[in-house]
């Protein structure tokens, strides 16, 4: 947090309006996770006050849409926090899943808090069918990667005995790499 403080003091001596959002979201998350809810909201508030300027892009508006929404549900404030998701959304969905974390993730805290889980069932939906694209994504190049590591030790095994083994069982004491 000390480091962050710095940060926010030379962004403002410079004069550059996003970097002092970038740094006031990140600041507002930390407090956040550091249980320190009223001073994040107040960062947070500050930090929407910059929202307008022509500079900011999308994900640092995400993020810090996103801490707002958490601090706003931790309070109790539910119904700003719904009208700020709405007003969050367009720009949230503009972003690549892994770009509105927090977003999402403050979403996903103002409609458990709240109990109004219908609310977030839409976009939450979206991001379960989006993870599991990914993570079948990911397990097919994985794959690929396995096939070529197999294709490499079978090489060097058919050097060594000009033969290959019988199965991939002999590998199994072989360093992972």
């Amino acid at each position: 947090l000390e480091r962050l403080s710095f940060a926010a003091r030379a962004a403002t001596l410079a004069g550059d309006r996003a970097l002092e959002l970038r740094v006031a979201g990140r600041r507002a998350e930390t407090l956040l996770q550091n249980g320190r809810v009223i001073e994040a909201e107040l960062l947070s508030r500050q930090a929407m006050e910059i929202l307008d300027l022509p500079r900011i892009e999308d994900i640092d508006v995400c993020n810090i849409v996103g801490v707002r929404i958490r601090c706003l549900a931790f309070l109790g404030d539910f119904e700003e926090g719904f009208r700020l998701r709405d007003i969050g959304r367009p720009i949230a969905e503009r972003l690549p899943l892994t770009q509105r974390r927090t977003y999402l993730s403050g979403m996903s805290f103002l409609c458990t808090l709240s109990g109004q889980y219908e609310r977030g069932v839409g976009e939450l939906e979206e991001v379960i069918a989006l993870t599991r694209a990914s993570d079948t994504l990911a397990r097919r190049w994985l794959t690929r990667l396995d096939i070529q590591i197999v294709q490499k030790a079978l090489k060097v095994q058919y050097k060594k005995n000009i033969e290959y083994p019988p199965s991939l069982d002999v590998f199994n004491p072989w360093p992972k790499e």
